[in-house]
C-alpha cells in the first residue's frame, strides 16, 4: 500500500507547472453497498423495464431507444447483472480502426468492451455498417453506462422514480468542502494531505482517487496531446488513449488514460471556475468501473 500511495503522489507531479491549492475543511457521512445494487437499476428515473419470462430476467433500457445501436441492462432473477450491446442495423460496429462483432443481434459487454463503449459515449467516432452513430444513440449510451456503473459502485447521481423506491438505509459516504463534494463507497477511506484529497480502497486490489486544485486556467492548452504525452513519458508511463472531452455534473473536463509501473491511470482535468481541478483515478485493474463512477460524482457547489 505504501508503494501504491508513493506512486500516487509522484503522479501528481505530471502537471508540475500548475500551482498548488488548498483543500477546504471537510465533513464525512456514512455508507454505500460494495456489490451490484439492483435497487438503483429499478429506481432510476428515465428508464423503463420489462420482464422476459423466457430468460427469467428483466430488461432495463432508456425510453425511446428501440432500434439502431444501443445498450440494455439485463437483471436475472438470481440478481446477476449483464450489460448487453444491441445493433438492429448490422452485426458489427467499428471504433478506433477495429471491428467488433455483435453475434445474434446482441452480446454481453466485458470490462474491455465497456471501456470501448465509454470512449464512444465520450465522443469517439463509431461507424455502424455505412453510417456513423447518431447523437441520440451516443446520449443514450452515455446514460446507460452511467446507470450500469452506478449499480456496481452503489452510487447513483440522478433522479429516481419515487422517493419511496429508495431504501432510506442506503447512504453514501460524502466528502464535502466549501468548493465541491464527492461520494464514495464504504470500502474506501478519504484523507487530506498537503492540500489534496485522496480516496483509497481498503481492499487488497487497491485503487484510489485523488483531487487537487490549481490556479492554472482551464483551457484546451492544458490538454494538448503532445504536452500530455511528454509529461507521461517523462515519468516512465505510456499514454494509452486519446484526450477526450467529458462532463462531471455540469463541469467541463478533459480525460485521458495512461499506464505506469503496472498502474492504470485515468486523468481528469475539470473546469473549476477560476482554476482547474486535477482528478486522478488509479488502479491495478484496467477499466475499474467503481473508481470511474466515484469520479463522476464530483460536483462543484
Amino acid at each position: 500500500m505504501k508503494k501504491f500511495l508513493s506512486l500516487l503522489f509522484a503522479l501528481l507531479l505530471l502537471l508540475c507547472s500548475c500551482g498548488g491549492g488548498k483543500t477546504e475543511e471537510s465533513t464525512i457521512t456514512e455508507y454505500v453497498p460494495e456489490t451490484a445494487d439492483t435497487g438503483i437499476l429499478f429506481s432510476a428515473a428515465g428508464f423503463e423495464n420489462v420482464y422476459d419470462e423466457e430468460l427469467g430476467a428483466t430488461w432495463i433500457y432508456r425510453a425511446g431507444i428501440e432500434s439502431g445501436f444501443f445498450t440494455r441492462i439485463l437483471v436475472y432473477n438470481s440478481g446477476n447483472v449483464s450489460l448487453r450491446i444491441i445493433c438492429t442495423d448490422a452485426l458489427s460496429f467499428e471504433y478506433g480502426g477495429v471491428t467488433y462483432e455483435i453475434k445474434d443481434g446482441d452480446m454481453s459487454a466485458d470490462k474491455n468492451m465497456i471501456n470501448v463503449l465509454q470512449n464512444i459515449a465520450d465522443g469517439g467516432e463509431c461507424k455502424i455498417d455505412v453510417r456513423y452513430i447518431t447523437e441520440e444513440e451516443r446520449e443514450a449510451l452515455s446514460d446507460m453506462l452511467r446507470l450500469y456503473k452506478a449499480s456496481y459502485a452503489g452510487i447513483y447521481e440522478g433522479e429516481t422514480k419515487s422517493v419511496s423506491d429508495v431504501d432510506p438505509e442506503k447512504k453514501t459516504r460524502i466528502y464535502e468542502s466549501d468548493k465541491y463534494s464527492i461520494k464514495y463507497p464504504s470500502g474506501y477511506t478519504a484523507e487530506e494531505n498537503d492540500g489534496s484529497l485522496t480516496i483509497t480502497s481498503n481492499s487488497k486490489e487497491s485503487s484510489y482517487i485523488s483531487i487537487r486544485y490549481t490556479d492554472a486556467d482551464f483551457s484546451p492548452v492544458i490538454a494538448d496531446k503532445e504536452s500530455v504525452k511528454n509529461n507521461v513519458t517523462a515519468q516512465g508511463g505510456k499514454l494509452i488513449s486519446d484526450i477526450t472531452k467529458t462532463s462531471l455534473n455540469g463541469s467541463a473536463a478533459y480525460k485521458y488514460c495512461y499506464v505506469i509501473n503496472g498502474v492504470y491511470i485515468t486523468q481528469y482535468l475539470a473546469d473549476g471556475g477560476r482554476g482547474t481541478y486535477i482528478i486522478t483515478a488509479g488502479t491495478y485493474e484496467k477499466n475499474d468501473i467503481v473508481a470511474e463512477t466515484i469520479v463522476y460524482t464530483f460536483k462543484l457547489k
